[in-house]
């Protein structure tokens, strides 16, 4: 008995070669990521290091804003490099505590009624036009 769950258990172990089965893409693109770090939350509007006072910060006081390039999936994989969205460090720690579908609910006029993949995608497009345009 012991012998035949043993064998089942070994079967049905997925296997690991090294790597992680969720990673999307190896490549990251740092040039696109700083980038995305430049530009203002697309929630808060807030600049980077510009002086910010909102109810999530500690105590309420105001903080320089940190903008992290946050990634717009669903799912726990992280995503691509085409779906990275500025969002500024208090709004990602939140996004990924309750989830990005309830946050793109609770920030929806914010978001202007888009959802955070529909931002990502123009990003993504204005990333390609910047890059066309500096390109010889």
């Amino acid at each position: 008995m012991a012998k035949s769950r043993k064998r089942l258990a070994r079967r049905t172990r997925p296997r690991s070669k090294g790597k992680s089965r969720f990673k999307v893409s190896g490549v990251r693109d740092e040039a696109k990521r700083n980038w995305i770090r430049s530009k203002a939350c697309c929630v808060s509007g807030a600049r980077p290091g510009e002086s910010v006072l909102w109810p999530w910060t500690r105590w309420g006081r105001q903080r320089p804003a940190v903008i992290v390039a946050a990634h717009a999936k669903a799912r726990g994989a992280g995503g691509t490099d085409a779906e990275l969205v500025p969002l500024e460090r208090a709004l990602h720690e939140e996004q990924h505590r309750i989830g990005a579908r309830s946050f793109e609910r609770k920030y929806a006029y914010h978001l202007r009624g888009e959802t955070l993949r529909e931002v990502a995608a123009a990003y993504d497009a204005a990333w390609r036009a910047a890059q066309a345009g500096a390109g010889p």
